[in-house]
């Protein structure tokens, strides 16, 4: 409480000195009741989102899903991207795992993974894929269709590009508990 009246009378000096406004102190002590209040109300309606362990599940029939993940080593600047793929079954029948050296950010090793990731299925002629990854920028990246002007945008580009090539191609961002074999698989 202390703190914020502090701040109050500091904002009101503020007014004073710019723009030539005189606050009386009665308005910044219930400036400062009325903002304790809401502090207050906020901490009791605060609503914790509950985490769920969520699982694999499996593609439709004739797809293939194909996971991605990645881990740097920023002192070395190097990357391990992993690649799991399994059918409808939940049947793994194809792992990668990928060493690179000169990667500097977590984005462009995401990037990477997940352009390993489509060109593991294109490499295999499999024409109807699900790209999952936990990278959630990564995955908004490659399903925009806008010109990406980052640092990654030239893995977004090449997997736009190799997008032609299937006949259904789609990214979902799934969390870390969905990915756990391309994770370890990178790890």
């Amino acid at each position: 409480m202390f703190c914020c009246a502090i701040w109050a009378i500091w904002k009101d000096r503020n007014k004073k000195v710019h723009d030539r406004k005189i606050i009386i102190g009665k308005d910044t002590a219930n400036f400062v009741s009325s903002y304790m209040e809401e502090l207050k109300r906020l901490e009791e309606n605060t609503c914790t989102k509950r985490k769920e362990d969520v699982s694999w599940k499996a593609p439709s029939s004739l797809v293939i899903k194909i996971n991605f993940d990645s881990a740097l080593d920023g002192r070395r600047f190097r990357l391990v991207s992993g690649v799991a793929i399994r059918d409808e079954r939940g049947v793994v029948f194809f792992t990668h795992t990928s060493f690179h050296k000169g990667v500097v950010s977590a984005f462009a090793a995401e990037a990477l993974a997940c352009q390993l990731a489509v060109s593991t299925g294109f490499d295999n002629g499999w024409i109807r894929v699900i790209i999952e990854g936990d990278s959630l920028t990564t995955v908004k990246k490659y399903k925009s269709l806008k010109f990406d002007k980052s640092h990654i945008g030239v893995f977004i580009r090449n997997i736009q590009q190799m997008k032609s090539n299937f006949q259904e191609i789609s990214f979902n961002h799934v969390p870390r508990s969905a990915n756990k074999l391309a994770h370890a698989l990178a790890t």
